[in-house]
């Protein structure tokens, strides 16, 4: 009789799942490996979690989640679980894969400008590539191809252009077309770029074509400067198309002087990203423009949460903005039908459960414990006795599974424990110790908890560990605070016009807007006090560097106040920028409250309890940054060190390294791949990956 390795796995979040995954992929793998889930509280995510919360069964979680359309792995995993959960389980409790995502293509950057607050709307095309299906990304050199396109596209669609003459002398190759195309500066540029696009297709990857590419579009963007350097404070339109312009042709300027395309992205990680645009001719417009700073919004890249403290590598921005903006499939982002929770996290652990891993909820890690190469101990401390043999995890809300805000009692035995936030990193409550021990209770580890957890869940790996030292050093995270406002009249009717937006780039803290207004059809609001529209805002809270440990019971409550008081204070102040006619005649900036949603029956002000605010306070609700020059601080999946720990989380040098469930899943994998050998592709990562 052939023993099974045991793989214990700590953390259930994407990239605990994804490991969980791909070590039971096959009927081969799963004869081969017994594979178990330790996760502490009643539910799996990470920040990923919902719940199912009050008389509405409302979903509660932590911020605003989309899916990129270029998110390969995470959607061909997804789909690959619900196949299997529709075809061989007959399991069609969580839906199917095609109606769990709704597709968004209008990208909208909030700009402030000439006094006011103004939209950038772009409709972003689709096309005919299908999440889960169709996977791929472009080279560097490719992307230049994408740039240049882009702005070819730009500019012959643009109405300002014909209207814009430049003055003084021509410059370079440009100059000499302007005699050619009457200097108007649509033709003049087109024609510009259409040069750029032959260059650079007659020589990838030769040099001398390169450095022709490289001059020509310095000239290109100084001859536009010299254009639009007049205009760009008093006339938007042309505002807008010089910093794309110049977005664009700084990008290819500096992935040709810093050879990108030969070195790779991660070659100038020692750079912010701004900087890395200033260091390449970028005019300082264009650096704090909206378009990049919703993407340091969409991945709160403000170190300590501090708007002071913007910082993203420059080769993870590129690589991430690339790949969105290039690299998806369908459309350019997608929502969930059910949020992310119940969407994807919850047929993840039900299709775990069917295939035979054992999840061990209410069990806490507090440490890994190693002993020469060898992880030979975990520390745990089982939460609860329960009073069945399996814990459901799930409730019914509209003949869906779905997660519940709180653990179900009736099936635990330890009643004591009731009334206590098993979930917290902050809870006191503490249950039953034990120690599990290599050779007998596991083989295998993979460490999938969050980055800065791992001081406080893993104290004696990390003080062995030079690789996890230097982690904790130099990869950060940074905590957020969201609001959820539920609003009586519809989104039209509030002054919000047109599709459902992904809008960032807004006022200072809540940054980020989603609408969820389809949540609504998922949960159980009463017909008569159905919310028609749902909105959510998100964006970073200030915090310490590094969180303070379980001990401080008043660290989180107090986070908790600030996100109050301050989603209070951009309710009075910031709506009227956003939706205009959610706004009452006494307070035009602050929302009419009578406008919102209240069950308890509240008024006026009061109706603000009714709505959703949290404080993700704490090392295990921290998002991940990915701030300059700490690449190569990020161990891969199979670097940890020790022969029987694989390392997965979205921390994890993974090939897209950035916060993200894609990076969680991929690295997941990654740690999957350390284990068993197994070839299968993960789509998008770096050189230098584990291959059987």
């Amino acid at each position: 009789m052939t023993t099974k390795t045991r793989v214990a796995i700590v953390g259930a979040g994407p990239a605990g799942l994804a490991a969980a995954l791909g070590l039971t992929a096959t009927e081969e793998l799963r004869a081969k490996y017994h594979v178990t889930l330790f996760q502490p509280g009643w539910r799996a995510g990470g920040k990923c979690a919902t719940g199912r919360t009050g008389p509405a069964d409302v979903i509660d979680q932590n911020g605003t989640h989309y899916f990129f359309g270029c998110y390969d792995n995470t959607f061909t995993v997804t789909r690959q679980v619900y196949e299997e959960l529709n075809n061989q389980w007959a399991d069609f409790s969580f839906g199917t894969f095609d109606g769990a995502f709704i597709p968004r293509q209008l990208m909208v950057f909030k700009q402030f400008f000439r006094g006011r607050w103004t939209d950038w709307r772009i409709e972003i095309p689709t096309n005919t590539e299908r999440v889960g299906y169709d996977t791929g990304i472009l080279e560097p050199y490719e992307y230049i191809e994408e740039i240049l396109q882009a702005l070819l596209s730009l500019i012959t669609g643009s109405s300002i252009a014909r209207r814009l003459i430049p003055d003084g002398h021509p410059i370079g190759f440009v100059g000499e077309l302007e005699a050619v195309f009457d200097r108007a500066v649509d033709a003049v540029a087109a024609e510009a770029l259409k040069v750029l696009l032959d260059v650079h297709r007659k020589g990838a990857g030769d040099e001398v074509h390169h450095q022709a590419l490289h001059d020509k579009s310095h000239g290109l963007r100084a001859w536009l400067w010299r254009v639009f350097e007049p205009l760009i404070r008093r006339d938007l339109d042309a505002n807008r198309l010089w910093i794309l312009f110049d977005m664009g042709l700084s990008t290819i300027i500096g992935m040709i002087a810093d050879d990108i395309v030969g070195k790779g992205f991660d070659s100038v990680d020692a750079y912010e990203f701004r900087e890395w645009l200033d260091r390449h001719g970028a005019q300082e417009i264009t650096m704090w423009s909206p378009p990049v700073t919703t993407w340091y919004d969409a991945v709160a890249a403000y170190e300590q949460g501090s708007r002071e403290k913007p910082n993203i590598s420059a080769a993870v921005a590129m690589k991430s903005i690339s790949r969105a903006a290039f690299s998806y499939k369908g459309s350019f982002t997608y929502q969930m039908e059910a949020e992310v929770g119940d969407s994807v996290v919850a047929p993840m652990i039900q299709l775990l459960q069917y295939r035979g891993v054992d999840v061990k909820w209410f069990h806490r890690v507090w440490d890994l414990v190693p002993e020469g190469e060898h992880v030979e101990k975990i520390v745990v401390e089982e939460q609860v006795k329960l009073a069945v043999d399996v814990y459901d995890p799930f409730v019914r809300v509209k003949h869906r599974r779905c997660w519940p805000d709180e653990p179900d009692w009736s099936q635990i035995a330890t009643k004591k424990a009731k009334g206590h936030d098993l979930e917290s990193f902050y809870t006191t409550w503490r249950g039953e110790m034990k120690t599990l021990v290599r050779g007998k209770d596991f083989d295998e580890v993979v460490c999938a908890m969050p980055v800065q957890t791992l001081p406080f869940c893993a104290p004696s790996l990390v003080a062995d560990s030079e690789v996890l030292q230097r982690l904790g050093r130099e990869v950060h995270a940074v905590e957020t605070r969201t609001v959820r406002l539920f609003f009586k009249p519809t989104l039209a009717e509030i002054g919000w016009h047109g599709p459902s937006p992904v809008l960032s780039a807004y006022g200072w803290p809540f940054n980020t807007w989603e609408d969820n207004g389809h949540l609504a059809l998922v949960e159980n609001w009463p017909k008569d006090q159905t919310p028609q529209a749902i909105a959510t805002l998100f964006g970073p809270m200030d915090a310490p560097l590094y969180p303070p440990g379980p001990e401080d019971q008043d660290y989180a409550p107090a986070q908790q106040a600030v996100a109050e008081q301050s989603a209070f204070a951009w309710c009075e102040n910031d709506v009227g920028a956003l939706w205009p006619d959610a706004t009452s005649a006494r307070n035009p900036l602050g929302v009419d409250w009578d406008k919102l949603v209240d069950l308890d029956g509240g008024v006026g002000p009061e109706r603000f309890k009714f709505q959703q605010v949290r404080g993700n306070a704490g090392p295990n609700e921290r998002y991940t940054l990915a701030a300059a020059g700490t690449l190569a601080a990020r161990p891969r999946a199979h670097e940890s060190g020790y022969t029987n720990l694989a390392l997965a989380g979205d921390w994890v040098r993974n090939g897209l390294d950035v916060g993200s469930a894609e990076g969680a899943v991929m690295a997941g994998l990654q740690a999957s791949r350390a284990i068993c050998g197994s070839p299968k592709v993960v789509y998008g990562e770096d050189e230098g990956q584990p291959i059987a």
